[in-house]
């Protein structure tokens, strides 16, 4: 486009010469129009000075010139909005165990425990066995007493032919544990009406007695006391 319009120019300042060396001609007239296709590929105009026609082209598109120098960084752009928590990586590998931290100071004492008795341990133990006087009759007796203070009795009425025997457990302060007392039933004496046994032991003295109780005795009873001794008992501690 630069260079038609030089042309132009220049074809003006043709007709303008033109114009000044005629003397008695008149002006002819100017007109422009496109170019055809045929005449300039590239486009074009025509001009026309009254017949004459003038034909200017469009030349072909210069080389594409040398890039110019890279201008200055521009100002730095405000902060954009926070982006989402991305997914949270695997776990890491656990570290080493830390040195061994100094010893803390010593407690205050605590305060005095209950004793507890052992469970299941004797403490002490007795038996005792010999013959009632004037009769066929002799008993065994024995008596445990726990570290706990739990008594276990047993006692047996034995006759030539045969015996009966009986037992029982005795908590710590149950009736009946001071004297470890044991009931037998066995009928000795006339009809077989229910006569029963009991032996108990005096604890501080040791000293064990008897007692039979049958309706066909006078009185209903009668009653035995043995001595403990060497050739009647075995005593292991005191009771």
């Amino acid at each position: 486009m630069t260079k038609t319009s030089l042309v132009l120019v220049c074809s003006l300042g043709l007709i303008s010469c033109a114009g000044a060396d005629g003397k008695d001609g008149q002006d002819a007239e100017v007109g422009v129009r496109e170019a055809s296709k045929s005449r300039c590929p590239e486009g074009g105009s025509v001009l026309t000075f009254g017949e004459e026609e003038v034909v200017v082209c469009n030349g072909e598109d210069g080389a594409t010139g040398a890039a110019g120098e890279d201008g200055e960084d521009g100002a730095t752009g405000p902060i954009g909005p926070q982006g989402e928590p991305g997914v949270a990586g695997p776990q890491g590998e656990a570290g080493e165990d830390g040195s061994v931290g100094p010893q803390g100071e010593k407690g205050d004492p605590g305060e005095p425990g209950v004793a507890t008795p052992s469970v299941g341990v004797i403490e002490a133990d007795l038996y005792c066995g010999a013959l009632f006087d004037n009769t066929n009759y002799s008993f065994d007796y024995w008596v445990t007493v726990m570290t706990d203070g739990t008594v276990f009795a047993s006692a047996a009425i034995n006759r030539r032919d045969f015996g009966v025997s009986g037992s029982r457990v005795y908590a710590p302060n149950e009736n009946g544990a001071l004297n470890a007392s044991v009931t037998v039933r066995f009928d000795a004496a006339g009809d077989p009406n229910f006569g029963w046994w009991q032996v108990r032991l005096d604890r501080e003295s040791l000293v064990i007695q008897i007692d039979y109780n049958d309706l066909d005795l006078v009185n209903d009873q009668t009653t035995w006391t043995l001595q403990p001794n060497e050739n009647n008992c075995v005593i292991n501690q005191v009771l």
